[in-house]
């Protein structure tokens, strides 16, 4: 029976595709951050789409292929941090705030 990878390595083009998402993923924590709510969109929502952008670059930094590309990762992990603190004085993840 073949094996199959589940987190097959990525060609270059395809990391630089990656890294693409992830700087528009600070992008979005950076702009959340510094903005608030937009028009029609509620505190709770502007977390959650901060928290998606924040898992999204934990989940891309834990990676093999991520940190061996001989890039520097601290942007990446400064937003985690911003956006994670962001959301805990900016009512939290649910609807009560917790």
């Amino acid at each position: 029976m073949a094996t199959i990878s589940s987190d097959p390595t990525p060609t270059p083009e395809q990391i630089n595709q990656m890294f693409s998402a992830m700087d528009d993923s600070v992008w979005v924590i950076n702009t959340d951050c510094d903005n608030g709510p937009r028009q029609f969109q509620t505190q709770l929502e502007l977390n959650q789409e901060i928290d998606r952008n924040a898992r999204h670059l934990e989940l891309m930094l834990s990676k093999p292929y991520i940190q061996d590309a001989g890039r520097p990762l601290g942007t990446y992990e400064e937003a985690i941090v911003r956006g994670d603190a962001y959301i805990a004085t900016h009512g939290g993840l649910t609807e009560g705030g917790s």
